[in-house]
């Protein structure tokens, strides 16, 4: 399944093609060499005995032009855009999908099938390094008296592609320099190709991108790095990232067993920055590619070690209501910090970068550098167990994980608590006073623990302070960032992110292209992806009052529209003209007794003109401050407004009651009963045991769920009318007048 996956996040098809893909794959697999046939044969040419035809294997996914109908006037388009997703079984010709017919015909009427992700580092070159292959393949033929014939290069309209493993294409070791593979190649943004074959490939083009709009963007790969006018500067921090995992004992030069496939590495390059936005330092950062790692051979069990953006606000509210500002740590390479499992052996390739003079390389028994590679002795960024082994070395500090997030700590003692939230190896740490925070970075120095101070930019998040009125955090940066990065520096700003008609009325059918065509300003899917991308990550950062809009834009985002695209565009220049808008936390959180929770939820019923569902609308607050806000479609249609109002409710609940259990483990008390404001009286009589309604009868586990927290007095349902309802904002495109006024309510102040 992970040849599928590559395709079909390569090709940029949607998920519902995986049938298309697993076929296509199967097809390519039973015609490929294999090892564990005698004489490498494939398992087509086992069971006929004759070497498969490969010449028609394309990519799949690939662009191409259908010829439709003959009849047409004589300047009427005869072909249209289509996308392959396999060869037909049954007639010659191939599986084509037709997107502005929505539809899949069997065809041998197809001209100009081009490669996919034709972008500067997306692209799968059409010219196949095949000599190299072809040499292995012949010598794979040779050993059952046949030969495989293979063309130097692919015309317009044909191709050959052999999916085969390195150690089959490799028959002996080289003395040259080692050969890059195709996956690895792209990406480093280059063009050549090489003989890792089709998934390897496919992969590289699922995973890399050039983002054509920003010319002052980091180097995507280090061939990006050496041609860049920074280059100087990135060679420096590479010099320094390749030290300091020296120092640490990361690794030990060795010769590569026979047998082992070491991993690639990767330079991962970021320019640090401020609270105000300028320019501290390069950072290169050195990065195993984890995807080439197998289950049992080199990893075992995995952790994502970052921590929920609201957890991370609940952190800055407990140093608020301690009276201890949260203090910002990093850790430099702090993956590396902990060892690696023992029983498991992690080589590297050399990576880029790292030479050897010829004295060393006698020294270590070898002729090439390509002989070489790294033992891990620590563990190394993009490892997939890096997150977990990171974790248990801050336990050993004397730390307990929260089981409500396992990325926030807790350390309880006679004389305190301490509280530290970690993203990969950035740390939010506050404490009940500023000695135990000062304890905390002196027991971590020898993990070489910065102390950054108070923090002030966490996560692309600006922080700034004020003892009376609390703290303000926004994303200007992160705006004006990505208004570069997609071409909309100079955009004219809107009023609102989403129009009142936009909401309910059709969206065009007519899709963006999935690679680059003639005309530059034509977007593609993946400028798309980009753009929401930033816009979900700053909607849920800060801005909540963008939420709706947001999630109208990623409903389709493996096949979005140009309706779409308009729609993204419009939420980023929206974004724009209101950048200094900053979310307000903890006016009166001083020196309380209790915490405060609140819980908003509402929703629109039938508000999705397309299947009537719902959309589920949640806004947490946390004295006042919002921490947390949902904007969900629901999974099924509701019956009534009661109904779809019960599952927001219950999504609030969910919410709240997982806050409470949060703020138990660190050690804060919330006040309770928590309110859960709504503005649907059958829902609260439902919930009070009030009265019991036919109509409601099929909603047991939802009503339930909520009525037993209410009748234990953990949560009760408060009334509010529909006008002063917060939520509203999250689960319908409003007037302008009324977001102004439920932005302000939200917490959205202006940057004075």
């Amino acid at each position: 399944m992970n040849m599928v996956r590559c395709m079909l996040f390569a090709s940029e098809l949607p998920l519902s093609f995986w049938g298309d893909a697993a076929e296509y794959a199967a097809y390519i697999l039973n015609r490929s060499p294999t090892r564990a046939n005698e004489g490498r044969k494939s398992p087509l040419e086992i069971l006929t005995g004759r070497a498969p035809i490969l010449q028609f294997i394309v990519v799949f996914g690939s662009s191409c032009a259908v010829f439709v109908d003959t009849n047409k006037k004589n300047l009427q388009k005869r072909s249209q855009p289509g996308q392959i997703v396999g060869k037909s079984e049954e007639t010659k010709g191939y599986r084509v999908y037709l997107p502005q017919a929505h539809k899949v015909i069997v065809t041998r009427h197809v001209i100009d099938i081009d490669t996919l992700n034709a972008n500067d580092s997306d692209h799968i070159s059409r010219q196949l390094a095949l000599e190299e292959e072809a040499e292995s393949v012949r010598g794979a033929a040779s050993d059952h008296g046949s030969t495989v014939k293979i063309s130097q290069q692919l015309d317009e309209s044909e191709g050959a592609l052999i999916e085969s493993s390195p150690a089959e294409l490799k028959l002996r070791r080289s003395k040259r320099k080692r050969k890059k593979s195709r996956r690895r190649m792209e990406a480093d943004g280059e063009a050549a190709s090489s003989n890792r074959g089709l998934e390897g490939a496919l992969a590289a083009s699922a995973v890399c991108a050039n983002d054509k709009h920003d010319t002052e963007k980091e180097p995507a790969n280090f061939a990006a790095a050496r041609k860049c006018a920074e280059s100087e500067q990135w060679r420096a921090a590479e010099r320094e990232e390749l030290a300091s995992l020296e120092k640490n004992n990361t690794w030990k030069v060795v010769k590569v067993p026979p047998g082992v496939r070491p991993l690639h590495t990767k330079w991962v390059y970021k320019k640090k920055r401020n609270g105000a936005g300028e320019l501290q330092r390069y950072k290169a950062r050195l990065v195993a590619c984890g995807n080439e790692q197998e289950f049992g051979v080199d990893y075992l069990l995995t952790i994502a070690a970052v921590m929920e953006l609201p957890s991370g606000k609940v952190v800055l509210a407990v140093g608020r209501i301690w009276g201890v500002p949260a203090r910002h740590g990093d850790v430099p390479n702090a993956y590396v910090k902990a060892p690696t499992e023992e029983g498991l052996e992690i080589f590297l390739i050399i990576p880029d970068g790292m030479e050897f003079t010829a004295a060393e390389l006698a020294e270590l028994g070898v002729d090439d550098v390509s002989e070489l590679g790294l033992l891990l002795g620590q563990s190394l960024y993009g490892l997939k167990q890096a997150g977990r082994l990171w974790r248990k070395l801050l336990l050993g500090f004397g730390f307990s994980q929260c089981l409500t997030d396992s990325c926030v700590y807790v350390k309880t003692d006679e004389d305190g608590i301490t509280v530290v939230g970690t993203y990969v190896d950035d740390l939010l740490v506050t404490a009940t006073s500023n000695a135990r925070v000062n304890a905390l970075f002196a027991d971590m120095a020898v993990l070489e623990l910065k102390d950054l101070g108070r923090v002030e930019m966490f996560l692309g998040m600006r922080i700034q302070y004020d003892d009376k009125r609390g703290y303000k955090v926004d994303q200007e940066h992160a705006i004006i960032e990505m208004m570069a990065t997609h071409g909309l520096a100079n955009a004219n700003s809107v009023r609102l992110p989403i129009g009142t008609g936009e909401s309910t009325s059709d969206l065009s059918d007519e899709l963006l292209p999935v690679t680059a065509g003639v005309d530059p300003k034509i977007p593609t899917v993946k400028d798309f992806q980009s753009l929401v991308g930033s816009l979900l990550w700053i909607a849920r950062g800060t801005r909540p009052d963008v939420m709706f809009a947001v999630h109208r834009a990623t409903r389709r985002t493996h096949a979005p529209t140009l309706q779409d695209w308009k729609l993204a565009k419009r939420i980023a220049r929206y974004l724009s003209g209101t950048r200094d808008l900053k979310l307000q936390l903890l006016e009166d959180a001083k020196e309380i007794a209790e915490v405060k929770l609140c819980c908003w939820t509402d929703a629109d019923f039938g508000g999705e003109v397309t299947d009537r569902k719902s959309v589920s609308g949640v806004i947490v607050q946390v004295q006042g401050m919002t921490v947390d806000r949902q904007c969900k479609k629901q999974t099924a249609v509701a019956l009534s407004t009661a109904e779809a109002e019960f599952v927001a409710a219950s999504i609030g609940g969910q919410d709240v009651l997982g806050l409470n259990e949060l703020f138990k483990e660190i050690g804060l008390s919330v006040k309770l009963p928590i309110e859960m404001k709504m503005d649907n009286q059958a829902v609260m009589k439902q919930l009070t045991n009030e009265v019991s309604s036919s109509k409601a009868k099929h909603i047991d586990i939802r009503i339930k769920f909520l009525r037993d927290y209410v009748e234990k007095g953990v949560v009760v349902p408060t009334y509010v009318g529909s006008k002063d309802m917060l939520a509203d904002l999250l689960t319908k495109a409003l007037p302008s007048e009324r977001v102004l006024a439920l932005r302000e309510k939200i917490g959205l102040v202006g940057g004075d």
